[in-house]
């Protein structure tokens, strides 16, 4: 909170969990999928039946999606490859003044042919689509068959060998020249496979929920891709840049590296990694007053902001689950840095109008006041003023989100 000049006000070291006010923000949303598991989700849902309405649209249009891979490409990667993931970096453009020469970024401006690429939006798409099936399944019922969808869509994106992805992203994020043959990713490319950070969870869906997970088979093959993909991620081939820590570069990567980690069941190094995060490289992603310089300073300031305060949400959330192996949460990220999170939200919100919204961040504002809403309350209203002055959601599906355990499905 703030106080009439702008100033963060203390906030007391014993924080209460609050229930949001919001629509859609159900009190187990942080619980992981062995809590979901105990629980009788369908019978949670029926207190909620215009959520129930908006999930059966949504499973249905899931349920008839296709399964997708990653060699549906019609564009092959510099290594001959259609299994290697390939983006190309949203930013960059061809040098008006020098058609031979090296391309120009221009921030925040994204080059359309970068659509071209079809890799990394099959990828959001198959993950979306195995995040909605899963919940029809806990939330709607077996005969929703949803789980067996997303055992098909693991398999051909991960584990048949002729279509699954390569457990790396050497391709992501590529300034082009004119010469292909020379193409090669970047540090950035960890942005084009965010999505990956929600696998982990499905994996451990498809093996409790669906009988059509062979698990001696098909954990073999996927235990082994995590490994591979887990290794890459933390000796990665690219060359991290000067500001990689203190963006959401480095917040992004933790989210992925967390999750594999607790998959793999290296717990101490999932709550090593998070403490490292949280004592070094939080700091420097959001100073004593909440603002988040290195994403503020660039040309869409409150969207950056944004991108980066969802990850860290994501984390904050994860950090939250109990340890299988200690009976104690991974860490706490709410708290950290004398409640960093909260105080980037708050400046966000006590700085910006309503009308400096773009459309597009409407629904991540709402998202990440229901969540940090559910752990620090509304008392003043500030929260709930803020979301009636930006209007409802603007996409439909986003209304769910909170139906997604926030760091797991």
């Amino acid at each position: 909170m703030h106080d009439t000049q702008g100033n963060s006000k203390p906030i007391s070291s014993t924080r209460p969990n609050y229930h949001s006010p919001f629509p859609y923000t159900l009190p187990w949303q942080h619980q992981n999928n062995e809590s979901l598991k105990a629980k009788s989700c369908s019978n949670i849902l029926l207190q909620y039946p215009e959520a129930s309405e908006i999930l059966t649209r949504f499973h249905r249009r899931a349920h008839a999606a296709p399964i997708l891979t990653i060699t549906d490409a019609s564009i092959t990667p510099p290594s001959g490859d259609k299994r290697d993931f390939m983006s190309y970096a949203p930013y960059w453009w061809p040098n008006s003044t020098d058609p031979h020469g090296q391309w120009v970024q221009r921030d925040g401006l994204i080059n359309p042919d970068t659509a071209q690429l079809t890799q990394q939006a099959d990828l959001t798409a198959a993950i979306n689509i195995m995040r909605i099936e899963a919940l029809a399944e806990l939330f709607l019922g077996p005969s929703t068959y949803g789980m067996n969808h997303v055992v098909h869509q693991l398999r051909a994106w991960f584990i048949n060998p002729a279509t699954r992805m390569n457990p790396n992203a050497m391709y992501g994020q590529i300034v082009r020249n004119e010469n292909p043959s020379t193409w090669i990713g970047r540090y950035e490319a960890i942005l084009s496979v965010r999505q990956l950070a929600f696998v982990p969870s499905l994996v451990e869906l498809a093996r409790t929920h669906s009988a059509l997970w062979r698990d001696q088979q098909e954990d073999v093959v996927m235990t082994q891709w995590a490994q591979d993909y887990l290794a890459w991620l933390l000796d990665p081939p690219f060359k991290a840049g000067t500001n990689t820590n203190k963006n959401n570069h480095r917040t992004y990567w933790t989210c992925q590296v967390v999750e594999y980690q607790r998959l793999l069941g290296k717990h101490a190094d999932a709550a090593t990694t998070l403490t490292t995060f949280s004592e070094v490289y939080l700091p420097l992603q959001i100073d004593p007053n909440g603002r988040q310089s290195l994403e503020t300073h660039r040309t869409r300031p409150i969207h950056y902001a944004l991108f980066n305060l969802d990850a860290l949400v994501y984390l904050a959330s994860f950090a939250e689950q109990v340890r299988p192996d200690t009976d104690k949460p991974y860490g706490d990220l709410w708290d950290a840095q004398n409640h960093a999170i909260k105080k980037a939200l708050d400046l966000l919100i006590h700085h910006h109008a309503p009308k400096d919204i773009e459309p597009q961040d409407v629904d991540t504002f709402h998202r990440l006041v229901q969540v940090i809403s559910c752990k620090y309350g509304d008392r003043d209203g500030v929260y709930s003023r803020f979301l009636k002055g930006i209007g409802p959601y603007q996409k439909a599906p986003y209304q769910l989100s909170p139906l997604f355990s926030v760091h797991r499905i």
